[in-house]
């Protein structure tokens, strides 16, 4: 297995996948996610910032708009397979 490098697209959607899987800690969402501790933490604040997700306590749940792109994110992802393209995410979207 060749050593991909993700986009930050692609670790959001597979840190908003993670959290829709079950994994809503820090620590879980780390591990599903396949990212350092410093790295996970980054992601999720930034994510926060952005409106995609939203913390409570230790809990990650989803927003509306982090559901909206996740199904965007699927769909581009399918859009651009279908012309030969793979993005490279640790999660799989069907």
């Amino acid at each position: 297995m060749r050593n991909e490098q993700r986009s930050t697209l692609a670790i959001q959607a597979d840190i908003l996948k993670c959290i829709t899987e079950g994994d809503k800690k820090l620590t879980h969402i780390m591990f599903c996610a396949r990212l350092a501790t410093k790295l996970t933490k980054s992601y999720l604040s930034s994510m926060e910032s952005l409106g995609l997700i939203k913390r409570v306590g230790d809990i990650m749940t989803l927003t509306a708009n982090g559901v909206k792109y996740l199904e965007l994110f699927t769909d581009f992802k399918a859009r651009l397979k279908s012309i030969g393209i793979e993005i490279h995410t640790t999660r799989d979207f069907g």
